[in-house]
């Protein structure tokens, strides 16, 4: 909780995962900025924070297909909650 996609060590393991495995990554951020998206992890209930990451996954035209998730702390409930 108060983590964002956003910051700088979200940033630097999305890169490394990229750069690792030649894949696209897609870290997602729910607010319209990063201390919006920390603020919306205490203030925003779960079930709209599916919700939100459902919309933004499915409009993602490189996710069509398929993909693999890794989620940390927070973001790991939210992709188990996306996922049942």
């Amino acid at each position: 909780m108060g983590d964002a996609a956003g910051n700088g060590g979200m940033k630097r393991i999305q890169k490394a995962i990229s750069d690792h495995l030649g894949v696209y990554v897609a870290s997602v951020q729910l607010g319209n900025s990063v201390a919006e998206d920390a603020e919306d992890s205490f203030f925003v209930k779960m079930n709209e924070q599916t919700e939100m990451f459902a919309k933004i996954v499915r409009e993602d035209p490189r996710l069509k297909g398929g993909f693999n998730a890794a989620g940390f702390s927070q973001g790991n409930l939210l992709i188990r909650a996306y996922i049942e």
